[in-house]
């Protein structure tokens, strides 16, 4: 399915995350678009838009 979506074409797009830190720790808040081409109207349409929120901390070894 997925190489299917890829041979159609697709694109995925991702914003700059806006990061914040708090010494060892932090958060990386950003969004992402998935944009599709519809054959039947010969365009490009957003098929899924999503908000990411990651949360990183330093380990051991960086």
């Amino acid at each position: 399915m997925h190489q299917g979506i890829i041979e159609g074409g697709v694109g995925h797009v991702m914003g700059v995350p806006y990061v914040e830190v708090y010494g060892d720790r932090a958060t990386a808040t950003g969004h992402s678009v998935l944009i599709r081409h519809d054959p039947e109207r010969q365009d490009f349409r957003v098929d899924r838009l999503s908000a990411n929120r990651w949360e990183l901390s330093r380990g051991e070894h960086g």
